[in-house]
């Protein structure tokens, strides 16, 4: 009796010992498993905040190479095709840099092709334009340029948030346009008026004012 009680009581604590070590081998699978997941998900996140801000680096340093053509265009004996053809090479990099959806985005294509236009026109026919008109295209890109770094300089500090909340996994979702206009309240009628003249502007009014 008393070996078949010990006996019992062996083939429990095996037993007991056996599923021990089965859920202590299920929790270390489990945790390699959710290791694995997070690390992967981590490399991710890392790889689309890495990409995004030097994404945005490369826009401010394109942006700055844009707007030294469009003042390149206001000294005597500008070479304006090397001046249009600088400005359009760091154009297309600006639009290849942006998102194609929301306010600063459209902004920013919107105002680059009315700068790209009078550029245009001032290289083909600035043997042709008064004084006038040549001050006129002046100014105007000199208020799109102000106007394009303003929105440029917004736009790059909404998406650096953004890339912060990828970074460090925030549930909020972080609304570029939302952040947009609300960083621009402070300046939005200098805004307005300096996007007014952009508009307003055009090749077409300079030369043939109503």
């Amino acid at each position: 009796m008393k070996n078949i009680i010990l006996l019992t009581l062996s083939n429990e604590f095996n037993l007991a010992t056996f599923i021990v070590g089965i859920l202590s081998l299920c929790g270390v699978v489990i945790n390699i498993i959710v290791t694995a997941k997070n690390n992967k998900n981590k490399r991710y996140t890392d790889l689309i905040t890495h990409n995004r801000i030097s994404t945005m680096e490369n826009l401010k340093n394109v942006s700055s190479d844009l707007i030294k053509s469009v003042y390149s265009t206001m000294v005597d004996n500008c070479d304006y095709n090397q001046a249009l053809q600088k400005f359009t090479e760091c154009k297309a990099q600006v639009f290849y840099c942006i998102n194609y959806k929301g306010k600063p985005e459209v902004e920013m294509r919107t105002t680059l092709s009315l700068m790209e236009d009078l550029m245009l026109n001032l290289a083909k026919n600035h043997n042709k334009l008064t004084i006038k008109q040549k001050n006129t295209i002046y100014d105007t890109l000199d208020t799109a340029v102000k106007y394009y770094q303003m929105i440029s300089c917004v736009y790059c500090k909404c998406e650096w948030q953004r890339a912060k909340y990828t970074a460090l996994s925030i549930k909020e979702k972080y609304d570029t346009n939302e952040a947009f206009d609300r960083y621009i309240i402070p300046m939005k009628e200098e805004l307005d008026k300096q996007r007014e003249i952009i508009h307003t502007n055009t090749f077409k009014n300079i030369i043939s004012p109503n």
